[in-house]
């Protein structure tokens, strides 16, 4: 089955929640949004020259709609914001995988440890070791033993490989924890 409003951030972004779509729908449109597939959404970034603000824009169910980003000096910063965005829209899609770079920014965003030495050394294995090598990479192909022996050729003491692991396993966590919270509760 594929929902079109998997989170319920995005329900109540678009004014209801699953729920009230599915109790509001008679038994024939029920059936259409349960087999109709949707689009992959790439979307796009734009900026509003008024505001200086960056918007993603994206097409649902034949109306445009646009998540406010915030303020960026370029476009390349909103495109990586916009990812998370990107990422969370189209987990109902089969060929949606949550890239290690994207997890990262969503760790970033919302779980990221408040002290600045914590965040600095986060920040600093990410873009110096795990970025490089792992960002492109879909979180569920990464296989234990890869990374062992990935950690092991590292040029590290042992104490900062375990920091790495940690953090990479802190990534794994928080990723598992998102998509419990968004599948869809029944009432």
């Amino acid at each position: 089955m594929h929902y079109r409003a998997q989170s319920a951030e995005f329900g109540v972004f678009f004014g209801l929640t699953l729920i009230q779509c599915w109790r509001t729908a008679s038994a024939l449109q029920r059936s259409v949004f349960m087999q109709r597939r949707s689009r992959y959404q790439q979307g796009s970034v734009v900026l509003d020259p008024r505001t200086k603000t960056w918007f993603f824009r994206f097409r649902e169910e034949g109306h445009q709609r646009s998540v406010r980003l915030g303020k960026f000096p370029t476009k390349k910063k909103a495109l990586l914001a916009a990812e998370p965005v990107r990422t969370q829209m189209n987990s109902h899609h089969e060929e949606a995988r949550t890239l290690i770079a994207c997890l990262w920014l969503m760790y970033k965003n919302e779980k990221m440890p408040s002290k600045l030495p914590t965040r600095l050394a986060y920040e600093s294995w990410m873009k110096n070791h795990i970025l490089p090598r792992w960002g492109q990479t879909p979180i569920t192909s990464l296989q234990p033993r890869t990374v062992e022996l990935w950690l092991k050729g590292l040029p590290l003491a042992p104490k900062s490989r375990v920091h790495i692991s940690g953090l990479m396993s802190q990534l794994y966590d928080a990723r598992k924890s998102r998509t419990r919270n968004q599948t869809p509760q029944a009432t």
